[in-house]
This record gives structure tokens, C-alpha cells and sequence, in this order.
């Protein structure tokens, strides 16, 4: 492929939180216990993850330089305590996040919306509501306390959602731990 065509084609990327098989096994009983499969379409745990912030299309002649700034992101490790599900009414998700915003989380998220070299002007717009997609065309509202999920925080990634047949995939393409 001959750059001129490269230069047109464009991913569709998003800075993450991904978490490991522990916390994503505690997720899915969140999940299971909270009953979402009979409220909507549960989330599948590979899938589990916190967007920090969503980019949205950008061309593939850019991606690198996002790959290179992932890179490079420092932070001291930090634990969110996620403690609750909620529901976002408009897009009909259930979600679980925390109760209390922590100062290490934001101060990733300003990194991240000030330091990377693509980044849409809507995206510097949006309040950032760190959350767990646990399903997805949930019915009805749900919100409840859960027992404490402590998730230790160690990395970002930077990752590309591929379309597959009946839904996406997400690809980590680079992470603030490599």
C-alpha cells in the first residue's frame, strides 16, 4: 500500500484503563449478580475497560505519534475503588464506576487531553464519567451499591476498535507499561 492511500484510511481509537483477569472475573459477578443478562445485553469481560478518552476516527498516518505519547505517559501507580452500578438513561447502559472521583484519575485524564498530539475538540468538551460498560440496551434503570472492587491502576493504553461481524473488538496498539 503506497502512502498516498494510507493517508486516507483512519482507526477508530480511545485512551483505556484496561484491567487484568481478576478484576475483570469480579466485573462479570457484578454483572451475574445484578442480573443484566435479563435487562439487556451483558458486556463481554475482554471488553471490560474505563475509556479515558475517546478520539474517534483518526488517520493512520497519525497513529503513530499516539503510539509514541502512550509510550510515554508516567503516573504513580493508583487503586479506583469502584462501588456502584448506574445507569446513563440516554444511551441506555448500565455501568459500573465509583462514588468518588480520585485526584491520581483526573490528573491521568488531564495528561492524557493536554499532552496527546491528536485530539478531536469535542473530546476536550465532555465531562469524563469514569465507568465499566457492564450492558448494553438495558430496559429498565438500575443502581445499587456493590461490595468494593479496588483496582490498582498501573497503565494506560491506547487502543483501535475493529468492526467485526455483529459488533466491534478492541486491540491494545500500545500501553504506557511497554
Amino acid at each position: 500500500m503506497d502512502d498516498k492511500s494510507k493517508a486516507g484510511q483512519t482507526k477508530k481509537l480511545f485512551f483505556a484503563l484496561w484491567p487484568d483477569d481478576d478484576i475483570r472475573n469480579r466485573l462479570t459477578k457484578v454483572q451475574e449478580n445484578a442480573n443484566l443478562g435479563q435487562h439487556g445485553n451483558p458486556t463481554l469481560a475482554e471488553k471490560f475497560h474505563i475509556t479515558l478518552l475517546f478520539l474517534g476516527d483518526i488517520k493512520s498516518d497519525r497513529v503513530s505519534e499516539l503510539e509514541s505519547f502512550t509510550r510515554g505517559i508516567r503516573f504513580n501507580p493508583f487503586t479506583i475503588e469502584l462501588n456502584q452500578i448506574g445507569f446513563f438513561r440516554q444511551s441506555d447502559i448500565a455501568w459500573c464506576g465509583t462514588s468518588q472521583f480520585s485526584d491520581e484519575l483526573n490528573s491521568l485524564v488531564q495528561t492524557i487531553r493536554t499532552g496527546s498530539p491528536v485530539l478531536p475538540k469535542k473530546a476536550v468538551q465532555k465531562n469524563f464519567v469514569p465507568h465499566v460498560t457492564l450492558a448494553r440496551k438495558v430496559r429498565r434503570k438500575i443502581t445499587q451499591e456493590i461490595d468494593s472492587i479496588y483496582w490498582t491502576v498501573e497503565s494506560c493504553c491506547l487502543v483501535c476498535s475493529v468492526p467485526v461481524d455483529g459488533g466491534v473488538e478492541y486491540k491494545i496498539i500500545a500501553s504506557s507499561a511497554d
